[in-house]
């Protein structure tokens, strides 16, 4: 399955070459840091965008929100991985008063950001797969367009059924 996720997540952009070297680096990062460097993955933009969408809502993801996660599962002595793309930590997207946070982020070393013209669902996936059953993934994603993409391998049925659908 793993190797699924690299291929799908290696197709489709505007540029193939670039985002399969974007992909690799990722993937050795992930190797470097270890089986052991993390039990709790967060899917950052599902987490801060959700119930962020009501007239009126801000444009960008709810940073506090996306703190609030990550800090609870520390409090519970959890290792955890905020897999967030990088548009989230662009000048024009970050207001100034969240700053602060992002920057614990990155101090912690917590966040994975994930490149301009990839889909950073690929990547919090990938990482769940190659850590194991062990590892908990905060998401609301039901992984529609995913299991679409992977055509229904029995692996991803058991995947979305361990971790749970729409939960």
């Amino acid at each position: 399955m793993l190797e699924q996720v690299s291929s799908l997540a290696c197709t489709g952009g505007k540029d193939e070459a670039k985002g399969a070297k974007q992909w690799e680096a990722f993937t050795s990062w992930l190797g470097r840091r270890g089986k052991g460097a993390f039990d709790v993955i967060i899917d950052g933009a599902n987490v801060g965008y959700y119930k962020n969408n009501f007239p009126g809502a801000p444009k960008h993801v709810n940073y506090e929100q996306i703190d609030w996660v990550i800090r609870y599962f520390q409090s519970k002595g959890h290792k955890v991985l905020l897999v967030l793309h990088q548009r989230h930590l662009f000048e024009q997207t970050l207001p100034a008063r969240y700053a602060h946070i992002t920057k614990k982020w990155k101090e912690e070393k917590v966040m994975f950001n994930t490149p301009a013209g990839s889909n950073d669902d690929w990547y919090w996936l990938y990482a769940a797969v190659w850590l194991g059953r062990s590892v908990k993934v905060v998401t609301n994603d039901e992984m529609r367009d995913h299991h679409f993409g992977m055509l229904r391998p029995r692996s991803f049925q058991v995947t979305r059924q361990v971790w749970g659908e729409g939960a």
